[in-house]
């Protein structure tokens, strides 16, 4: 069994930790009982959710050797995450994924994992204690500090707590996705990650709203995209009929709308895992994401948009904000446009109506 790491204190620990103590020693001074600190870890990666973290340490069980998690190794952060786990009086650790951070912004997902985290504390703070970070309407007093993480014991357990549980995602994300090497970066930026990026394409785990400059995904020609071979050849066929009809579809939309004065952008493009578009064009500074449905029934404006449920308006839109950045289409407005087909007896476009959609 292997024995745990215990690290040698030094005198400057000891004196960093009394200095670090004073200005929860100021709050409890002036009536709030239980000071919370609280942090996070992972706003700059590429890859992976960003954690956050809380605690409320026992004046009565001090943690020396307490520091800011980026100066202090790895052994280290390793045995204070046990201590404090063990002598603190609350913690808790929250996270928000990949997605989240892209849809609504690392600063905002950060804000919700630290919200949640200081309200998961029991007992619940009197006041709390951030690193450079305000929260609005937060139900309990607030103080945001600059460099709060090696100015103040609480914040500085929070970062650690966080920091770990972090790394120990990431340690187990590298077996979930070989070839990124998760494990040695952490989702940071190294020239390893973006070679493997340029290599393997992103991962789920990727946030494409910190890959815009690697201009990742392609659009895919028509005469590439065939069917998929398979020893059933009446499958085959059928899976290269539904293939061809939508091509069809696809190419009378595409040669519609730049009969109105649209650039056809893109046809096609593609960004595993992540979905696929089918016809990216803009007109007058606006970018249009275009889904084509083709069907042999008649279609109304609603029935455009039976097939785009949440999940693949979801994906629609992450692309599209990827597509939009990468590109640099920024001063391009977004609009997402459902074209419906309705499709003949041999499979020509009779009829396409179009209906905006919200995703």
């Amino acid at each position: 069994m292997t024995k745990p790491y215990v690290f040698r204190l030094r005198q400057a620990d000891l004196d960093r930790y009394e200095e670090m103590a004073e200005l929860e020693k100021n709050f409890h001074a002036e009536g709030y009982a239980l000071v919370a600190g609280a942090d996070e870890a992972g706003r700059g990666p590429l890859a992976g959710p960003v954690f956050a973290a809380a605690c409320i340490l026992d004046p009565e069980r001090p943690i020396p050797g307490l520091n800011d998690s980026k100066k202090i190794s790895a052994q280290r952060r390793e045995a204070l995450f046990d201590q404090i786990q063990e002598k603190a009086l609350a913690y808790a650790v929250t996270s928000r994924p990949s997605t989240c951070i892209d849809r609504i912004n690392i600063l905002e997902a950060t804000k919700e994992a630290t919200r949640e985290a200081l309200e998961a504390l029991s007992p619940s703070p009197s006041i709390c204690l951030l690193d450079a970070l305000r929260i609005k309407d937060l139900r309990f007093p607030q103080r945001a500090l600059i460099k709060g993480d090696a100015h103040v014991n609480a914040i500085a357990a929070a970062s650690i707590l966080a920091k770990v549980s972090r790394d120990r995602y990431m340690i187990e994300l590298d077996q979930a996705y070989p070839g990124y090497a998760f494990a040695s970066h952490k989702g940071y930026g190294t020239a390893a990650h973006y070679e493997a990026l340029r290599r393997l394409g992103p991962c789920p785990e990727h946030r494409l709203s910190f890959l815009g400059k690697l201009k990742l995904g392609k659009s895919v020609a028509e005469e590439e995209a065939t069917a998929a071979h398979s020893q059933d050849k009446d499958a085959t066929r059928f899976q290269q009929g539904c293939l061809a009809r939508g091509q069809q579809a696809e190419r009378r939309v595409a040669e519609h709308l730049a009969s109105q004065g649209y650039h056809i952008l893109e046809r096609n493009f593609r960004l595993p895992p992540f979905g696929e578009i089918d016809l990216i064009a803009a007109k007058n500074k606006v970018l249009f994401i275009v889904e084509v449905k083709a069907r042999h029934e008649s279609l109304s404006k609603g029935r455009c948009l039976e097939a785009i449920d949440h999940r693949k308006a979801s994906k629609l839109r992450l692309v599209a904000a990827y597509y939009q950045q990468s590109r640099h289409f920024e001063n391009h407005n977004l609009r997402f446009l459902a074209a419906g087909c309705e499709l003949g007896e041999h499979d020509e476009v009779l009829h396409i109506c179009y209906r905006e959609f919200f995703p």
